[in-house]
């Protein structure tokens, strides 16, 4: 009788292990999932930035934020449909700390740093070559005029050409969202000139905006 009772009970223990070794996943998941929780309303689907997806912005941070670009935007002269505002570092200079943001056009950063005085709500514009900030509305990097000048190129990249000037400045030139004129076939040391709005300023092309670059 015991030899019966040991030869059932031996026999449902090599059962258990075939079923085990034929499914080892089930039991491993059922073990490891007996000591989770459900997920609570805050942990799926809250809606908020998460930690390691970059800052978290209230609500009326961002509601500043797009305040801020709206001023910007009514005090610089671009056309608007063609950049974007990206927000910097917060920018302190001779005292004020101002808000900061830059131009970008497709990958390209295009014109000064622009400047929002967060006490008086007033834009300014600046460069490494200021010493003290530009009201955005003064600027001479927003005028309209277009400007030319010839360049020898000297080298090129994947996003830019480098043009040598007659007077020895190097500038360094978009190669794309510009017109090209007669680029079909171009080479280092070729003549172009360079059709552009703003300001150029030696070698600093922060307040100049390209607009077409025509081999000569």
């Amino acid at each position: 009788m015991k030899k019966g009772i040991a030869f059932a009970a031996a026999a449902v223990v090599i059962v258990a292990a075939v079923i085990i070794f034929a499914n080892p996943g089930t039991f491993k998941n059922n073990a490891a999932g007996s000591s989770k929780q459900p997920a609570t309303s805050s942990q799926a689907g809250s809606g908020l930035p998460s930690s390691s997806g970059g800052s978290n912005v209230s609500s009326n941070e961002s509601e500043s934020t797009d305040e801020n670009a709206n001023k910007i935007k009514a005090a610089v002269n671009v056309d608007w449909s063609k950049y974007r505002l990206n927000k910097e570092e917060k920018k302190t200079i001779g005292g004020t700390t101002y808000l900061a943001y830059t131009m970008w056009k497709d990958d390209y950063q295009e014109g000064p740093l622009l400047l929002v005085n967060p006490d008086t709500g007033k834009v300014y514009s600046w460069s490494s070559s200021d010493k003290t900030p530009v009201p955005a509305d003064e600027d001479e990097a927003f005028d309209k005029t277009v400007h030319t000048v010839t360049v020898t190129l000297t080298d090129g990249a994947m996003m830019s050409y480098i043009g040598k000037t007659e007077g020895g400045s190097s500038l360094t030139l978009p190669r794309y969202g510009v017109d090209l004129v007669n680029f079909d076939n171009v080479n280092m040391g070729d003549k172009v000139k360079v059709y552009y709005t703003g300001v150029i300023n030696g070698e600093d092309m922060s307040r100049a905006f390209v607009t077409k670059l025509e081999k000569i």
